[in-house]
């Protein structure tokens, strides 16, 4: 009966540290996506507003840096009472479709 708890014990840490791994991978995987994103964001002379899912402001291009410098300070804060009105309406109606 212990050895079997034991076994038991063991294929439990193995598959908790096989899904660490995945886990860290997945980690970088994002990075990566992320640090991607924010250099072709810095590419884009077009102002260009990132709202996440949940409403945040989650990245801004060159462009809209220079357009709208207050915005680059509200970076992970809720972007709608950040935006001018007229593109804080179009984030609502856009979140709504």
């Amino acid at each position: 009966m212990l050895d079997a708890a034991r076994d038991e014990l063991v294929r439990a840490a193995e598959d908790l540290e096989r899904l660490t791994d995945e886990l860290h991978d997945r980690s970088r995987q994002v990075e990566r996506l992320e640090k991607l994103a924010e250099a072709l964001l810095d590419l884009v002379a077009t102002p260009a507003i990132v709202v996440d899912p949940s409403g945040l402001l989650s990245g801004l291009s060159r462009g809209a840096a220079s357009s709208f410098p207050a915005l680059a300070d509200g970076l992970g804060k809720p972007a709608a009472p950040q935006l001018p009105p007229d593109l804080a309406g179009d984030l609502v109606a856009t979140s709504a479709d």
